[in-house]
């Protein structure tokens, strides 16, 4: 991509029939110093505790032994540049009890060296987009100010 010949080295992974997923590392490129993308995929029952705490949270209550499945997103890319911030994202998803319970989330920041004020704007300006398409004023009740 940034011309130094640099590639993602990927590591697929399983653990039984029941998880999957594949991680995918870049070292040395000219754009990204280091990047790290990892994409898992799990199914099992809702364990006893795991029920509960989901309950807890305000989810429709499921019984020990529903059948879930879940996928997961990550990225974390280190660039090489300072001036260039590093950018970190997930996104997540949840599937139980054969449609009772669909549940998204996930999120995105960047850390810069150096801030850049019209960099920080156009990020937080393009995610307010994407939750205006969804219902105004949500960005304001998800975005966290650290």
């Amino acid at each position: 991509m940034d011309g130094s010949g640099a590639t993602f080295r990927r590591d697929p992974w399983a653990r039984g029939t029941a998880a999957s997923g594949v991680t995918a590392c870049l070292e040395g490129g000219g754009l990204l110093e280091k990047a790290a993308a990892s994409v898992s995929v799990v199914a099992g029952t809702l364990s006893p505790g795991r029920a509960a705490a989901m309950a807890a949270r305000g989810s429709p209550p499921l019984p020990p032994g529903t059948p879930y499945a879940a996928a997961a997103l990550s990225i974390v890319f280190h660039p090489a540049s300072p001036h260039v911030p590093t950018l970190r994202g997930d996104v997540r998803l949840l599937y139980a009890g054969g449609g009772v319970l669909s549940a998204y989330g996930g999120g995105a920041d960047l850390t810069p060296s150096y801030l850049c004020a019209p960099g920080a704007a156009a990020f937080h300006a393009h995610w307010k987009g994407v939750c205006d398409g969804h219902a105004m004023g949500l960005y304001e009740v998800l975005k966290v100010n650290e």
